[in-house]
């Protein structure tokens, strides 16, 4: 069975995601999609607007046939360690021809030639990198200069775009894993990725989260399919929408909890450690997680950064931890969360051959990771209970632990 690979986050899935999914089981001849999704913690530092299973049914209703959890360590890492970690499941699983993105970049071809760069990192593009480094650019911004002067074009507009990022990244990750699957671009319809207004049956992620939380949930009607929409609607207001500032107590007391070690935590540089301190001691009478993230960001220090980082204290992802995971070349395993009838028959197609090990059910599945696997799989465990508490507190509602679901058949 010929199946096409698909990283995401679907926070929510909306009308552009229901186009890439199927467009790139057409244009890629597959049978069935697989998709390799974030849990509750996304990659920008901040909580999933609903949890993984509603998440992934939701990806299920608009045609993909598997979902499976990217382990939290990835998914909230940097746009590298994101697409590492995913492509890794991905070549783990076997049987994937193609892995489809959608970016804000017509050209495969540029997005290659950047990727490339970055994965063979020759001499003078370290060298350039270095300089525009030590000017006091931040990485994204040095890395786009230091292109631009090797190979003579602006490469700043392709790399100012999220979707052109991770494209770059997911096939900087193909070429450093060697890995036999082919990369396939479909160019993005219509919105831009942080467009935080409607703008019809396609609108951004953003903007429909912009929606929920404020509660005009008809606005958001247009741009999603009518399952997901009603799929939306039975959790409103119940498990659901969940918001960065919602973790603001959980990050308030983590901070002052971790306050003497809070550089062991990935994502944490020493400058960024005394600010949050300096911060949390200057009485911020305002404390939220976003208005935190606001106050420790600077011109070098990304406010995504510092989200990330936040996240990784919360949920105590250490340096060692990522660390061990790289020295071991990023292991995986498939976490199973939603599967329709298509999905069932390529999961049976791959049980026996697949290179990583595959989990359905958390009571008797795991016996097959390794030490390091299980250490990022508990991280998972660990993870879902926080977010499903931070439900639970705001909501007055329960979601269902990690050993009492089951994936979603639908």
């Amino acid at each position: 069975m010929n199946a096409v690979g698909i990283i995401a986050e679907y926070n929510p899935c909306h009308n552009g995601h229901l186009y890439h999914i199927n467009k790139s089981k057409s244009d890629t001849g597959a049978d069935c999609a697989v998709v390799i999704m974030s849990g509750n913690f996304m990659q920008r530092g901040t909580p999933a607007v609903m949890d993984k299973y509603t998440r992934a049914g939701c990806a299920v209703l608009s045609g993909a046939d598997l979902v499976i959890e990217l382990p939290v360590i990835y998914s909230t890492g940097s746009a590298e360690l994101f697409a590492r970690g995913a492509v890794n499941t991905l070549n783990g699983l076997g049987s994937i021809s193609h892995i489809s993105f959608g970016s804000e970049c017509s050209s495969i071809d540029k997005l290659r030639e950047i990727a490339v760069c970055l994965a063979d990192e020759p001499e003078e593009y370290k060298k350039s990198l270095r300089k525009y480094i030590s000017s006091g650019l931040n990485m994204p911004a040095a890395r786009s200069h230091a292109f631009s002067e090797l190979y003579g074009y602006d490469a700043k507009e392709i790399l100012a775009a999220p979707n052109n990022i991770l494209a770059i990244e997911y096939m900087k990750a193909l070429i450093r894993t060697k890995s036999n699957i082919t990369p396939h671009n479909i160019t993005r319809r219509d919105n831009n990725y942080h467009d935080d207004f409607m703008t019809g049956s396609i609108s951004s992620a953003t903007a429909i989260r912009k929606y929920m939380e404020s509660g005009e949930t008809d606005h958001i009607r247009n741009a999603l399919s009518d399952s997901v929409y009603d799929m939306i609607q039975s959790s409103y207001n119940i498990t659901m929408p969940v918001t960065p500032d919602d973790m603001s107590c959980l990050l308030k007391y983590a901070l002052r909890d971790k306050s003497s070690r809070l550089n062991e935590y990935m994502d944490v540089s020493d400058a960024m450690a005394v600010r949050m301190r300096n911060y949390l001691n200057s009485g911020c009478d305002d404390f939220t997680y976003l208005n935190a993230a606001a106050a420790v960001k600077t011109k070098n220090i990304t406010f995504t950064r510092v989200c990330r980082a936040f996240t990784h204290i919360i949920l105590g992802i250490t340096d060692t931890m990522l660390h061990t995971a790289e020295n071991a070349g990023f292991p995986s395993y498939a976490r199973i969360l939603a599967s329709s009838a298509q999905g069932r028959k390529f999961l049976g197609s791959i049980r026996k051959t697949a290179l990583i090990p595959v989990i359905s059910n958390c009571h008797d599945d795991i016996s097959g990771l390794n030490d390091i696997c299980k250490e990022l799989f508990m991280t998972d465990i660990k993870s879902s209970d926080i977010y499903n508490d931070i439900v639970y507190y705001k909501f007055g509602n329960k979601i269902k632990d990690d050993y009492r679901s089951r994936p979603l058949i639908l």
